[in-house]
């Protein structure tokens, strides 16, 4: 029985292993195929690299709403379109979305962010240039027909407008790191969108995020670890590796009253059906 990692960052450099360390230990415990997700063009690059090394490795590429400061949307929108058309590895566009610090203290890690540029987000993008940023690539996964990889961090009523604004569009995609309710996750389903739950939903602090693990349609959930972050209890404090996606698959089984092979057989099928993985 096969894992899916639909998302995970392989070659971020809080890692303490390489990309190919990584893969290999997680391979074998059972992790069959992985998303490795890009953040800006260059991270994309070597996303693209690493999927087209390994046959149970592919990629997502985008641009995170923190990164390559200074850029125009058109040369980022440029850039993007030149890797999309450069390999059939390229799975998704993301991850993108919104993301709004309320405070310079705020733990990023909670939500999926990660690296230097995360450490200063509140200094980064303001809305207005997140929307901007984040419809050029939806339009993009709606042009390209892949699925869309949303990040999104107190961002629910922009999320929604555009997830509905474009699902009548033929929209698609990923809720990464679901955090939200129940309420905001029937939307979000009903918007055409999957929902990706990780390691969050172990920790006591993500405990109301259990009723949308147990309501959720079977066919809509998937599982991600957001490695190296957000590792699942009891390794919270560690670097998290796709290897841990166990974990997230043992606790969806029990919120759910299921068992366990279950969980991971629908959440595979699932990352392959979305990801059009023949």
């Amino acid at each position: 029985m096969l894992l899916f990692d639909t998302h995970c960052h392989l070659l971020d450099e809080k890692n303490k292993k390489s990309a190919e360390e990584i893969i290999k230990d997680s391979q074998e415990v059972g992790v069959g195929l992985f998303v490795n997700i890009g953040t800006n063009l260059k991270d994309n690059q070597k996303a693209i690299a690493l999927a087209e090394k390994h046959k149970n490795v592919f990629c997502a590429i985008g641009i995170y709403p923190h990164e390559e400061p200074g850029v125009s949307l058109n040369e980022l929108e440029k850039g993007l379109r030149e890797q999309l058309k450069s390999s059939k590895k390229i799975v998704g566009i993301g991850e993108t979305g919104i993301d709004l610090v309320r405070s310079p203290s705020l733990d990023l890690r909670y939500a999926g962010g990660f690296g230097k540029a995360r450490a200063s987000a509140y200094q980064g993008r303001g809305l207005k240039e997140q929307l901007e940023l984040f419809e050029m690539q939806i339009k993009l996964a709606v042009e390209f027909s892949l699925p869309l990889v949303i990040h999104n961090r107190n961002g629910d009523k922009e999320v929604l407008v555009l997830a509905e604004k474009y699902s009548k569009k033929g929209l698609f995609g990923i809720c990464h790191c679901f955090v939200q309710n129940w309420n905001y996750g029937k939307k979000m389903l009903d918007y055409g969108f999957y929902l990706a739950f990780g390691g969050i939903i172990t920790y006591d602090s993500g405990e109301y995020i259990l009723e949308t693990v147990k309501k959720a349609p079977l066919e809509k959930i998937l599982i991600e670890t957001d490695s190296p972050w957000l590792a699942p209890e009891p390794l919270r404090s560690s670097i998290n590796e796709p290897k841990n996606i166990r974990l997230v698959a043992e606790k969806i089984a029990e919120v759910r009253g299921i068992g366990y092979d279950e969980v991971v057989k629908i959440t595979y099928e699932n990352g392959k059906r979305l990801f059009k993985l023949n």
